[in-house]
């Protein structure tokens, strides 16, 4: 007999998370939705396969898959979404959970306007106590004026003010889009940058999820950071006619700034940029680097430039 997709597919990816894992899976499962749950463990070594082989047991529509090494989130999630059979997909984080109704009210949504690629929502942003904090994901990660489903690609340009775990979207149209697993931290920005690129994307401003956050949730290493950020950019360069002028300019500035504004920054922009010739062009020939640029200078004593010439020129 022929099994039939079901209509959702949530990746749920986990990493040491084994006290919210329960929470997480039983949000999604009590969607009133017809969903499988691939829930991925990333080598975690903190009792959470026993927690999954358990929830799986109870749970028939869930379909573990254990990482015998750390691998990593963007080759995780890559993992989910290759085992994914549903007409939707879904991104769950295991300290994350959704609210009622939450799947159900994007599905009306994505069916009542089949132009749509996908949706999103706001989240509320909880301690790990599943406290509120009285924050949101919109106010930490303000969109920039004027964001609509028509420009969503390019505005994701100034930052990633989507709330990953709240998305949904046809897999007839993205079924095909990964994780860029060159990325350490911006792969979930990257990901949605491209899935608009695909079609219509539509946000709302209710919460439909809670985000877990903690003290140590966004300490990320300066150069490891900055080395996304200039990734990025040598990314999105070769599409750089899909967005608006302004919004890319801002992408420019983020790699720059983001070297030059943290840790050892003008050791890791030298570095970063003689290392990437296509990257070095692109920052020469933008607008908003050559202004910013000499604003620096103005500031600096022309020591940049002097760093710039003896460290960063082609040879």
């Amino acid at each position: 007999m022929k099994s039939v997709a079901p209509l959702v597919s949530v990746v749920v990816a986990n990493y040491r998370q084994s006290q919210f894992l329960p929470q997480a899976i039983d949000s999604a499962m009590g969607q009133g939705v017809d969903v499988e749950l691939i829930v991925l463990d990333d080598a975690s070594g903190d009792g959470s396969r026993g927690v999954i082989e358990r929830l799986a047991r109870e749970h028939e529509a869930i379909k573990p898959i254990f990482n015998e090494q750390n691998l990593g989130i963007s080759r995780t999630h890559n993992l989910g979404l290759d085992a994914a059979q549903g007409d939707f997909i879904a991104f769950l984080p295991a300290d994350d959970y959704w609210y009622p109704g939450k799947l159900a009210s994007q599905l009306r949504l994505l069916e009542e306007e089949s132009r749509l690629v996908g949706a999103y929502a706001d989240s509320d942003v909880v301690d790990v106590d599943g406290k509120p904090t009285g924050q949101s994901w919109s106010t930490l990660h303000p969109a920039p004026p004027g964001v609509d489903e028509a420009n969503l690609a390019s505005r994701l340009l100034h930052g990633m003010f989507v709330s990953g775990n709240t998305g949904l979207y046809r897999r007839s149209v993205a079924g095909d889009l990964r994780f860029d697993e060159r990325l350490s931290f911006y792969n979930d920005w990257l990901f949605w940058i491209m899935l608009a690129l695909r079609g219509p994307v539509r946000g709302e401003l209710q919460a439909r999820a809670a985000y877990r956050t903690s003290a140590s949730t966004f300490r990320r290493p300066p150069l490891i950071q900055a080395e996304d950020q200039v990734r990025l950019l040598e990314i999105l360069s070769p599409l750089e006619s899909r967005f608006d002028a302004s919004d890319f300019d801002r992408l420019v500035a983020g790699a720059v700034l983001g070297l030059t504004m943290k840790g050892e920054s003008v050791r890791a922009f030298q570095q970063l940029v003689r290392a990437r010739p296509a990257v070095r062009r692109k920052l020469l020939n933008s607008r908003f680097f050559l202004r910013w640029l000499v604003s620096w200078m103005r500031v600096r004593e022309n020591t940049l430039l002097s760093c710039w010439n003896a460290n960063a020129a082609p040879r």
